[in-house]
């Protein structure tokens, strides 16, 4: 993680890890994925994709390509989200440069495709009954 400037006095909590230029012990603290809201940077020719999913799908690694490059792979796991009118399950991919992709499935045959555009949030569905990687 990348140091910031932190010279003022240790007159509270340390729940963050970062470099202070002297030693101290931090708490343990726990991160989850999916936990909480999810937070996108997108701009520019840069955008992001929300696949949703069903239920069953949770914990599933569904991987992700740019069309024409199927060795240039990510996976991102499927977890349930919270809002306002209920719970949502889907895998978020952000940071993907505007363009198509394909989403593979657990036979490791594309299941699906998608296009996401620079600047904006694309969402999709995965087909009912397609397996997912595990």
């Amino acid at each position: 993680m990348t140091g910031h400037d932190h010279s003022h006095a240790h007159d509270h909590d340390h729940d963050h890890d970062h470099d202070h230029g002297h030693a101290h012990e931090h708490g343990a603290h726990r991160h989850t994925a999916g936990e909480g809201p999810t937070v996108l940077d997108i701009g520019g020719d840069v955008g992001a994709l929300v696949l949703y999913t069903s239920a069953e799908l949770v914990g599933a690694e569904i991987e992700i390509s740019p069309v024409g490059a199927p060795e240039v792979r990510r996976h991102v796991a499927v977890h349930p989200r919270q809002y306002p009118g209920g719970t949502a399950y889907a895998a978020v991919y952000y940071g993907l440069q505007a363009g198509g992709y394909e989403l593979w499935a657990a036979d490791g045959t594309v299941a699906m495709m998608a296009l996401v555009e620079g600047d904006a949030i694309t969402e999709a569905v995965w087909p009912d009954g397609v397996l997912a990687p595990r």
